[in-house]
């Protein structure tokens, strides 16, 4: 080779390592820088699990407040005027169903507002479950023996913080649960068809509802 061309090879070489690369390079390398310097997205951890502590207030089904539900480790009073202070009752809102643990004085009791009863629940039948102070018992469970208990039955609408309740028979069924007062036996139950039950036992027992207040 010729030294003219020769120092042309070598002046061809510079300017070919200078040159910008192409646009497949360009793309390729700025695509690897990208990748490594992106951040992974960041999702916010969920909200704290806070149990709710408070009172039950109690409606008619055209909202009129009938009182706040009256209880202590050992039955159910009915209604009082005002909210109680000493015995209120504690939930975990996300773990529906949920117990309505009743606490006395700051401290849990291991006692629970449900029901106790046997008889099942159904549409055209006067059966009804009476609500009581129960203990702990599985979700779905169906009643417990001796006394047929049912504890761990509710759920919290956080809209307007309405707590109904989901009875389950012996058989499995999941019946629709109302909550029912008779004025005549002040007496507060779980019932599946208020209708039978007043023309049953001739009485105008009227459909209620739950309501937590924070205490």
């Amino acid at each position: 080779m010729h030294f003219s061309g020769l120092f042309a090879l070598l002046a061809i070489v510079p300017a070919a390592l200078c040159a910008p690369p192409g646009p497949g390079h360009s793309s390729s390398v700025s695509h690897s820088i990208a990748s490594t310097q992106s951040v992974q997205p960041t999702h916010p951890a969920p909200p704290p699990i806070r149990v709710l502590t408070g009172s039950i207030a109690v409606k008619t089904a055209s909202n009129k407040f009938l009182g706040y539900l009256s209880f202590d480790t050992h039955s159910i009073h009915g209604f009082v005027p005002r909210k109680p202070k000493e015995v209120v009752v504690s939930f975990n809102p996300r773990s529906e169903p949920f117990a309505l643990d009743i606490v006395r004085s700051g401290r849990p009791t291991k006692f629970y507002v449900g029901g106790a009863g046997f008889n099942p629940l159904k549409r055209a039948s006067a059966n009804i479950v009476p609500l009581d102070v129960v203990p702990l018992t599985p979700p779905f469970s169906g009643p417990v023996p001796p006394i047929g208990a049912e504890s761990t039955i509710w759920s919290l609408d956080f809209g307007d913080n309405e707590l109904t309740a989901q009875w389950v028979n012996r058989g499995g069924q999941k019946p629709q649960t109302f909550i029912a007062f008779d004025p005549k036996r002040n007496q507060l139950f779980f019932t599946g068809d208020i209708r039978a039950y007043n023309q049953k036992f001739r009485t105008k027992a009227e459909l209620v509802r739950f309501f937590f207040v924070k205490k």
